[in-house]
């Protein structure tokens, strides 16, 4: 099922694709301090499953955007998980590698 819940404002768009035991909340666009209340709200209700967040389509991610992110995963219960999916060499993988996150994010290359 995809399609049900959309949020777009700003630089930042979310798509929630509930395909059963994992769900993935897609982005686009940019993931920074003017665009992280917009992910928090979309993740608002995200807590109680296994996430994959897909940036493979973000062109801005910035410090705020990681932290974010970090928040998101803390939040989650603890006997779920988190999974980030980014595009090797793109700007996402980029930061979370570089601020060394890539095994407790999970991250992933589609």
């Amino acid at each position: 099922m995809s399609n049900d819940f959309h949020l777009s404002a700003g630089q930042l768009h979310a798509e929630l694709v509930d395909d059963g035991p994992r769900r993935t909340l897609r982005l686009r666009g940019d993931l920074d301090i003017a665009t992280v209340s917009q992910l928090r709200a979309a993740a608002a209700s995200l807590h109680d499953g296994d996430l994959t967040l897909d940036l493979c389509r973000l062109d801005v991610v910035d410090s705020s955007g990681l932290q974010e992110i970090m928040r998101l995963r803390a939040a989650l219960q603890p006997e779920h998980e988190l999974r980030v999916v980014a595009v090797d060499g793109g700007l996402p993988w980029h930061l979370i590698v570089l601020a060394q996150l890539n095994e407790l994010l999970h991250l992933q290359t589609p």
